[in-house]
């Protein structure tokens, strides 16, 4: 409750301190028109940055340079990402790590990070975008219909990530902060803890050589309280609760990054680019769970089970790239690079149960390692080493054509085992061992041409051809896999004034199979607890045929910008986790609710929506001081249930998300705040014996700045000041029939919560 006072008192502020800078501003003028004049001119120049840049690419862009978020202090890529058009996440409050562009699942949106993918967290290569700091992040770039130069797995859209180099980082920089993570809900095993961060940087040129160094460390925390009820009257009837769990869950990790960039003019027509990227995270997670039970709604609740289970991970990813560019007389380029990416992780969960000497142990992490209990150690190691070369035919008067080729190899291996600890010793079950490799070789080629059809209207018409070959190896099976796909992708654009032009993009995508939807293992708890999940040898790849009309509207000298954007995607071979119909059962033979699941193609869907953006001064309503952005995202897609054959949407997909924010700017007193206001609306998943509905409460976040000098800032910033919350409502069946008739077995609430995280920072140059 003081949180929300505060906020609301902070936003009165804000409203009164605009209007009084509008009265000023009215009465300047009225008194000294030159003076208001300039004042005016140079906060819209100083706000510039502040704004999503207007594109001259033809494909669709959206281009967002760091100075967009960096007065809100978001620690992460995917902190910055919550701002954009379109961008939710799903998962837990507070983590922003895989990302859903359109809000289709994760492995629809291709992250690059520098123009190029690299290996990630999932088995498809998705990137766990807390892992890389936002202090390294130059800018963003979202990319909705690909060109045929880039990869084609983006169906919803390609989102590349810019890292700092030398070129943008001029001399030194440096940041150090402290941040506070309030205890969400009623965590009583939780305080709130004060974590570090900081960042340093410098960059320089001597002569026909530039380099730079960037470097930055962080801790993070997140507490959360999870609250679950199950009963049988509906999802508000609180009285017919017959089940309730409380899980406390607290995660801490520790970020490292390092980042090294050299350009070397080694002659005049030759480039040389060499860069190395380093992350490592450290993270634990440990959850508490207390489930109570009762026979009937008229007895009291009773303490079934207690569970203590924690999960240490590790990750490090290393990068390294080299290039060169070679200029011709006639203006032409070829350019050849080499690259080696390795991710490697590491994720051990051990518990106990009530029984083992959790009750006694509990609160300490270090005994409850000592008592009995079971845990799983997984070890995944990535390697990947691509070759690519490409020309760029620029001599030709109204036509620039690219052609290229790129070679890939990756190599990924995940060792699993189960194990036991008795006694404090532990001991390895080598039945449960299992080894997986992966072995897949591409080869892509691609050519466009560019053409300039007159001063106003471009035409860019490209084809890319994709091969892929992949082999998995496992205890018990071998498979091969081989597809083609040629994908051509043609993008028009039209300005109908120096600051209005329109653009219309059609493009093949594709989204492959990830590893272990292929591979017929058995996954524990997945997709949530006491499921299992069952991979699928005989998948095919999704193809999507994209089409992308767009308005850009450029104003105040380009200094704001409106954007509006149709999108539309007909997709075949739907992939979605089908239930077979089994229940899994404990080794006691008590059923659970939970099922098998086994990832199919379940037909073919379609997705569209609207994509509204703006971002420009309040210089119309003689407040140019005060910047404005907002975004709205529309989404809808169809397709056939595979069990009730009916039409819905996609899984997990929200009908809209928008954000919008205010930043005020007192030039004389170099103070500067705003805040921006984030929401989505419901997503529901579907599967055979369940409906859940899942529904995300708004994100606040605020900041004040004072500029010290002009080579020193400090700033406060606050986010989820109003304590989100995440609520899922479970409507339960006990079969495909039940759930056709209508007869439910039991409404599940879900509920969980977490706290605001306060900010203070202080940044300079030298």
């Amino acid at each position: 409750m003081n949180q929300k006072f505060y906020l609301r008192t902070c936003l009165s502020l804000a409203v009164i301190s605009v209007l009084a800078s509008a009265n000023t501003a009215t009465a300047t003028s009225q008194t000294d028109q030159n003076s208001a004049t300039n004042l005016g001119t140079f906060e819209v120049v100083d706000s510039q940055e502040k704004y999503r840049h207007r594109s001259d690419t033809i494909t669709p862009t959206l281009v967002y340079d760091r100075e967009f978020f960096e007065r809100f202090e978001p620690t992460t890529a995917g902190a910055m990402l919550k701002r954009v058009p379109g961008v939710v996440f799903k998962g837990d409050v507070g983590e922003y790590d895989f990302i859903q562009l359109r809000g289709l699942a994760t492995a629809y949106t291709q992250i690059l990070i520098n123009g190029k993918r690299v290996p990630g967290d999932g088995s498809d290569g998705e990137i766990n975008l807390d892992r890389i700091p936002a202090e390294m992040v130059d800018r963003i770039e979202i990319v909705r219909s690909p060109s045929a130069e880039i990869d084609s797995q983006g169906v919803a859209g390609t989102i590349n990530i810019i890292l700092k180099d030398s070129e943008s980082l001029k001399g030194g920089f440096y940041r150090i902060g402290m941040s506070q993570h309030d205890n969400g809900g009623d965590n009583p095993w939780t305080d709130k803890k004060n974590k570090p961060n900081a960042f340093l940087s410098y960059s320089d040129t001597l002569e026909n050589f530039s380099y730079s160094v960037s470097a930055y460390y962080q801790e993070r925390y997140n507490p959360k309280d999870k609250v679950t009820n199950e009963h049988e009257n509906g999802h508000d009837d609180k009285e017919s609760w017959v089940y309730t769990e409380d899980e406390w869950d607290n995660r801490e990790s520790e970020d490292s990054s390092l980042a090294v960039t050299f350009d070397i003019d080694v002659t005049d027509v030759d480039t040389l680019f060499l860069s190395a990227n380093y992350f490592h995270t450290d993270r634990i997670e440990e959850q508490y769970e207390f489930k109570h039970e009762r026979d009937a709604a008229s007895e009291p609740f009773v303490l079934d089970e207690i569970e203590h289970q924690i999960m240490d991970i590790e990750k490090t990813t290393y990068s390294f790239e080299v290039a060169n560019e070679h200029t011709f007389s006639s203006s032409d380029k070829l350019k050849i690079s080499l690259s080696y990416d390795d991710f490697s992780s590491t994720n051990d969960t051990h518990g106990a149960d009530e029984g083992t000497g959790v009750r006694e142990n509990w609160k300490n992490i270090e005994n409850i390692r000592a008592v009995d209990h079971k845990g799983e150690l997984t070890d995944t190691d990535d390697k990947e080493i691509k070759a690519s070369l490409g020309y760029a035919l620029n001599s030709l008067e109204e036509h620039k054509i690219k052609f290229g080729v790129q070679v890939q190899n990756k190599e990924r291996d995940t060792k699993f085992n189960e194990y036991e600890i008795e006694g404090g010793a532990r001991s390895e079950d080598s039945v449960a061992f299992v080894t997986h490799k992966i072995d897949q070789d591409r080869f892509d080629t691609y050519i466009e041409d560019t053409y300039k059809i007159s001063p106003r209207a471009s035409l860019q018409i490209g084809g890319r051809l994709e091969f892929t070959s992949t082999k998995q190896e496992g205890v018990e099976l071998s498979m091969d896999n081989d597809y083609t796909f040629f994908n051509p992708s043609l993008h028009y654009k039209y300005a109908l004034t120096p600051n209005d032009q329109i653009r219309f993009s059609v493009a093949q995508t594709l989204r492959r199979p990830n590893f272990d939807e292929m591979v017929p293992f058995e996954s524990e708890d997945t997709p949530e607890d006491y499921d299992v999940l069952v991979g699928n040898p005989n998948l095919e790849p999704e193809v999507s045929i994209g089409f992308d009309l767009g308005y850009e509207h450029s104003f105040v000298e380009q200094y704001g910008i409106f954007g509006a954007n149709l999108f539309y995607r007909d997709i075949k071979d739907k992939i979605e986790l089908s239930r077979t119909g089994e229940n899994t059962v404990e080794d006691d033979g008590e059923f659970f609710t939970g099922g098998v699941y086994t990832p199919s193609n379940v037909g073919d869907g379609e997705v569209y929506g609207v994509e509204l953006d703006a971002s420009f001064p309040l210089s119309l309503i003689a407040l140019p001081s005060v910047s404005f952005f907002a975004n709205y995202t529309y989404l809808d897609s169809s397709i056939e249930d595979p069990f009730t054959r009916q039409d819905r949407q996609f899984n997990d997909q929200p009908d809209y998300v928008y954000n919008f924010g205010l930043s005020h700017t007192l030039k004389n007193l170099g103070l500067s705040y705003g805040f921006s206001y984030q929401k989505r609306g419901d997503s529901t998943y579907e599967d055979s014996v369940t409906t859940e509905v899942t529904s995300y409460d708004a994100n606040v976040e605020a900041f004040i700045e004072y500029k010290l000098s002009k080579s020193f800032v400090l700033r406060f910033t606050g986010d989820n000041l109003l304590d989100a919350d995440v609520t899922e409502h479970m409507t339960n069946y006990d079969s495909l029939s039940d759930k056709l008739a209508g007869d439910v077995d039991s409404y599940e609430t879900q509920i969980e919560r977490a706290g605001a995280l306060y900010m203070l920072t202080l940044s300079g140059r030298f």
